[in-house]
């Protein structure tokens, strides 16, 4: 990741932008069913340390800290993923390896879900905006 920020920077224009959008670090998602204005916390899915989201995060720290690049912006946006029934939930989870849905959690969706609720699937992206220097 270091390589192809280094590259990146390469290819950028005196003072060009990068903007950086992954996964944040250590959060942990949820699920949540909407019904009309009523919101429903669920409960939390199971997100396993992700090495690649891990190893962008110091990427990103080490060319700051060698004077590469500058942070123009970083912030911590958060998503929201909207479901119309649980097994388009565990559909996009089995897209990821990282990403588990316990048994309770699971159960409380079955319990708490009725025809026509959304379920959705909220968690946190790391946006960074750096600059060349």
């Amino acid at each position: 990741m270091v390589d192809a920020l280094r590259s990146a920077g390469r290819v950028l224009r005196s003072r060009g932008r990068i903007v950086d959008l992954r996964p944040a670090n250590g959060y942990k998602p949820e699920i949540v069913i909407r019904r009309g204005p009523r919101r429903v916390e669920v409960g939390p899915i199971v997100r396993d340390p992700d090495p690649d989201v891990a190893a962008a995060t110091r990427a990103v720290r080490q060319v700051v800290r060698a004077g590469e690049f500058a942070v123009v912006h970083a912030a911590r946006p958060r998503w929201r993923s909207t479901y119309a029934d649980l097994r388009a939930v565990e559909n996009t989870l089995a897209e990821s390896e990282h990403w588990h849905l316990p048994a309770a959690t699971r159960r409380r969706i079955v319990r708490e879900g009725r025809p026509g609720d959304a379920r959705e699937m909220v968690g946190v992206l790391s946006l960074n905006v750096l600059r060349r220097r």
